[in-house]
């Protein structure tokens, strides 16, 4: 067989072909970048792997299974698991061991460790806890009982200390596991939560009589409490904002004093949405740090992670580093572009061209996730692209899902679950920030930002959800040009190459040209490419591989896109109000100003162009201008507002939001918000 070229991960059998696409689409190599300091642990990628099978004898056998079998099916375990894992069976004792007592190495049992997303964290913390509760139960037959929950008996039933009988013993034993917890996990964001959760359950699967507990808010605080009664506390996943309101019941607060483990998840996240406070609260109602053992992940360790560490660990612990040197994160080996829009109607053709390159190249495989600013922005984005899913290669096949906070907790865990396991149709996932960090979506082969991220970390964050667990990604943020000036404030230090709209639309036809020149392009190895031919769609109809629905070409012309974005808009906005989506905006980049070095009143000056053309309205800049609480609604000291009215007086014909801007004043002195006018008049706009 001929030698092949591999382009994103995938083979080309045309080595001519390879290099008009390898051309078209401008591949480069980040260079690696120096960790800053010096770290009092060697790397972890200085050594090797461990195997699951190496397990044999240090953890519980049922749990060896269940890394083994499906959903992991592990075969060699991950940097961080292989770091932590080296300390069992001793690790495992949290709670019998005082945690002043170092481990055989001479090193504390307390971790603060330093680990990227997406590369296993999440089962590198719940096995030793696991392991923990387990050994807590089988030391209950011997009469050895952790720490914290001596000191409980012994201020409630002392008797039973030094009663040795088995019926003693069982009533002992009873109260443990009734009313410990073995592992509290606090999680900043409820999908993490979730995520967390689900693991835990997979690891407790062959496990008998044990459970997980997710508290966290969007769940019945009721059903909490009733599982909370009826089930043993063996793992439990919480957020610290439902944490810290069942913690003021004692059913909890007492149980909650005998915990076991505590592990702070993605700490940094924790401490940049605000809940340091929270973090310190809840520690209180935690046995004390010499009675429990305490883990503490984080992407990113800086001063105030030490800070949070000194609180919470134990002063002899160990930290643990699975950042390879010369590598920072994810974010900096990731291809990354920034492209300046300068006229608003190429704006939604762009985001559409990014989204068709990654389906040509990735075609079924390719999963996309698009961030926006705001909810209502997300909502109206994600109605959008269904409308426009004809000028993709992907065409009706293409799920488009829409994430965001307005959405109760039982739909944004079905949609996450969704998201996470399509396989085998290209997908879109229009999200707000609660998809940013934390959560696994694997595979994701692209990422689109519409507009300024919340802050540099944010942006960190959103480039994290692609290249996870070293595959290949491409993220691109799309701005008006006005916004520069958050490049250069904020992200001074990204590797972002600049590609202007003219640039990359060349570089999209050029790879759909290539493409369809070649009448035996395949992209996918000879098993997918036969299982695609026979998939079917819902309605059982066969569905056509991407591959066989060339020409590609004739999708992107300039006006055909700025046609289809036209006419879409107007169809979304048949049932979607334009003023959320105004006072939404305007409000995010009012509070950004700062970050982009432009003066607050310059704000809606800057946007007016923006919202015309992507809402298709015709208004002048004042009436965007923020005077009252809500004035593009029209509540509070509102200069104009919104309605829906009919285009005729008879009511028929499509409907039509129009906008209304009040005069103040009486007669020959009223005046409109720019001081202009006079007469009880007003000055209305409307589109269709």
């Amino acid at each position: 067989m001929a030698a092949t070229k591999l382009i994103f991960g995938r083979a080309l059998a045309r080595p001519s072909l390879h290099r008009s696409i390898y051309g078209a689409l401008r591949t480069y190599t980040v260079a690696p970048t120096a960790l800053d300091g010096a770290t009092d642990t060697a790397h972890a990628m200085q050594e090797p792997r461990m195997s699951v099978a190496s397990l044999a004898g240090k953890v519980d056998a049922s749990t060896l299974k269940a890394l083994e079998k499906r959903p992991f099916s592990f075969t060699t375990l991950t940097e961080v698991q292989s770091q932590v894992f080296k300390l069992l069976p001793e690790l495992a004792n949290a709670g019998l061991t005082p945690t002043s007592t170092p481990l055989p190495d001479g090193k504390g049992r307390d971790l603060l460790v330093k680990a990227r997303t997406g590369t296993g964290k999440t089962v590198g913390f719940l096995v030793p806890a696991i392991e923990s509760r387990l050994n807590a139960i089988d030391g209950l037959s011997k009469r050895t009982l952790t720490l914290s929950f001596a000191a409980s008996i012994k201020q409630e039933r002392e008797h039973l200390l030094s009663d040795e009988t088995p019926a003693a013993t069982k009533v002992l034993a009873q109260a443990f596991t009734k009313t410990t917890v073995g592992v509290l996990v606090i999680s900043p964001t409820r999908e993490l939560a979730h995520q967390i959760a689900t693991q835990a359950q997979h690891l407790l699967a062959t496990h008998r009589d044990m459970h997980v507990h997710l508290l966290c808010g969007g769940e019945s605080a009721h059903e909490q409490r009733r599982l909370w009664r009826r089930q043993s506390r063996d793992v439990v996943v919480a957020t610290p904002g439902r944490l810290l309101d069942l913690m003021q019941d004692p059913m909890f607060s007492d149980a909650f004093a005998t915990t076991q483990t505590l592990v702070l998840d993605e700490a940094d996240m924790l401490l940049e949405m605000g809940f340091r406070s929270d973090i310190e609260e809840i520690i209180g109602y935690l046995p004390p740090p010499e009675q429990r053992n305490t883990m503490l992940f984080s992407a990113t360790i800086d001063p105030s992670i030490e800070g949070i560490a000194r609180e919470t660990l134990h002063k002899n612990h160990r930290m643990i580093d699975c950042v390879p040197p010369g590598e920072k994160n994810v974010h900096l080996r990731v291809p990354q572009f920034v492209t300046l829009v300068d006229e608003p109607a190429d704006y939604i053709p762009h985001m559409l061209r990014l989204i068709a390159r990654d389906q040509m190249i990735h075609r079924e495989l390719s999963k996309v996730m698009i961030f926006a600013p705001t909810t209502k922005l997300t909502q109206f984005v994600a109605r959008l692209l269904p409308s426009l899913a004809h000028n993709l290669p992907g065409k009706r096949d293409t799920q488009i899902l829409e994430l965001h906070s307005n959405k109760d907790q039982a739909s944004r865990t079905r949609i996450s679950s969704r998201f996470r396991n399509i396989t085998d149709t290209p997908s879109i996932l229009v999200t707000s920030d609660v998809s940013a960090r934390g959560v696994d979506y694997p595979n994701v082969t692209e990422v689109i930002q519409l507009g300024i991220p919340p802050s540099k970390e944010m942006y960190v964050h959103r480039v994290g959800r692609t290249g996870r667990g070293s595959k290949d990604g491409r993220a691109d943020l799309v701005l008006q040009s006005w916004e520069g000036g958050f490049l250069t404030w904020e992200l001074g230090e990204m590797p972002l190459q600049h590609i202007s709209v003219a640039e990359f639309q060349t570089q999209v036809l050029d790879t759909a040209q290539a493409l369809d020149a070649d009448t035996e392009l395949s992209l996918w190895p000879e098993s997918i490419g036969d299982k695609m031919k026979r998939a079917k769609d819902k309605s059982g109809r066969r569905r056509t591989p991407i591959s066989k629905r060339r020409p590609f070409t004739p999708l992107f012309g300039e006006e055909q896109l700025k046609e289809a974005a036209s006419t879409a808009r107007d169809a979304t906005l048949d049932d979607f109000p334009p003023s959320p989506v105004m006072s939404g905006v305007l409000g995010y980049y009012k509070g950004r100003a700062a970050m982009l070095r432009v003066r607050i009143e310059n704000i809606q000056r800057r946007l007016a162009p923006w919202f015309n053309e992507l809402l298709g309205l015709d208004l002048p800049v004042y009436a965007f201008k923020d005077t009252g609480k809500d004035e593009l609604s029209g509540r509070g000291r509102a200069s104009g507002e919104w309605s829906k009215k009919s285009r005729d007086q008879k009511g028929r014909g499509r409907e039509d939001w129009s906008f209304k801007s009040k005069l103040r004043g009486r007669g020959r002195f009223a005046k409109d918000e720019r001081g202009y006018g006079r007469g009880e008049k007003s000055h209305a706009r409307s589109w269709k």
